[in-house]
């Protein structure tokens, strides 16, 4: 096989790339039956060369050759969304780990330390009631974007790990992290000190087992009996309500998915991040938030072109949405609000004339 500098009608490619049984497939309709097929022909092709694809011609202009064919894991490091994350991620890693060569990192943790959503996300996606009513976004639609949106989140993250630890740059073991907190009280003449320390660190076995409770508990009060209905359901709402209020009884701020990761060769970790060079990491960082945006609004597109039922402000919701919480120039959103307050406003607004001068403490757990 010798691939050339030059444009390659795809079924041309096909015959010089595929299996006996994978070309015996595609001469069948001319063309892939499913998206697998085509996604295993592509990581076969990205293997060897970089090329830019003519979706109305069906055909591959080959832009590059590699001197050495990389492995399925560098080539899919090296296209789509992931040529953003992994150079984001091992900068990360190269610059944050600790002596023991060891970072932890939490998934929302990480997507906010590379860019992948800006500070508005958490803001709305736990204020989504009073964000609704800002926004004018029906609470609903509300949940399912930051539903849908973790998910993406979760899925790009960790298989982009997945595919750093298969080139032995990194070691990563999936644990969960839990934040408590505990909240004292000083009452000194007319002021009020509220000092809040949250403590970050892997989550026990027994904080676990009360984390599992809890979610029992509320799954009971809601009446959210499956973990589709827990998140999506009409009685989601209720749920999460519920589980908030759990948690906060309990000193648990959140509980998620995580990685504690060590690096194999903090050297080859250097030279994969140079191979990324060409772009500097501050464009690749905004050059990520433009495309995850894009992936979040065109899939609401698809969901709405197939279910007639959807509302017709779905998408420019979606939309609103994306432009608010992933694009990094983004305004701060709660400049725009009307309603906002600060949490020591909000306790002002209880504490009956009191002055009120409350203080967050965050200590991490040595990694």
């Amino acid at each position: 096989m010798q691939i050339e500098k030059r444009k390659y009608d795809e079924k041309e490619l096909v015959y010089m790339l595929c299996t006996d049984s994978q070309i015996k497939s595609y001469e069948q309709k001319d063309r892939f039956v499913g998206g697998k097929q085509r996604s295993i022909f592509l990581d076969k092709l990205s293997q060897y060369c970089e090329y830019e694809f003519n979706q109305q011609e069906r055909t591959y202009l080959i832009t590059d050759l590699f001197e050495v064919p990389k492995t399925i894991a560098q080539a899919r490091l090296h296209k789509g969304i992931y040529q953003f994350l992994a150079p984001l991620i091992l900068n990360e890693m190269i610059n944050n780990h600790d002596e023991n060569h060891k970072a932890r990192l939490t998934i929302f943790d990480l997507a906010k330390k590379i860019a992948m959503v800006n500070s508005n996300y958490d803001y709305i996606k736990y204020n989504i009631e009073q964000s609704g009513k800002e926004l004018e976004i029906p609470f609903y639609e509300l949940y399912e974007y930051f539903n849908k949106t973790d998910l993406q989140i979760d899925e790009y993250l960790r298989r982009c790990i997945k595919y750093l630890a298969s080139e032995n740059c990194v070691i990563a073991n999936e644990v969960h992290v839990i934040q408590t907190a505990e909240i004292g009280v000083d009452i000194n003449k007319n002021t009020v000190a509220i000092v809040k320390e949250k403590d970050v660190h892997t989550a026990t076995d027994e904080e676990m087992d009360l984390y599992a409770r809890l979610v029992e508990q509320a799954s009971k009060i809601s009446g959210a009996s499956t973990n589709y209905e827990q998140w999506y359901g009409k009685n989601s709402k209720n749920f999460k309500k519920a589980l908030k209020q759990l948690l906060n009884e309990n000193g648990i701020d959140y509980v998620c998915r995580g990685f504690e990761m060590w690096y194999v060769d903090l050297d080859k970790c250097r030279r994969m991040l140079e191979d990324y060079s060409v772009i500097p990491l501050s464009e690749r960082t905004k050059m990520l938030g433009e495309l995850f945006k894009l992936i979040i609004d065109e899939n609401a597109e698809k969901r709405a072109s197939k279910n007639p039922l959807i509302d017709n402000g779905y998408v420019e919701h979606f939309k609103t949405l994306s432009s608010l919480t992933i694009l990094n120039n983004s305004e701060d959103v709660r400049k725009k609000f009307k309603y906002w307050k600060s949490q020591p406003e909000r306790l002002m607004n209880k504490a009956n004339n009191f002055n009120v001068e409350y203080t967050e403490k965050t200590k991490v757990e040595d990694v």
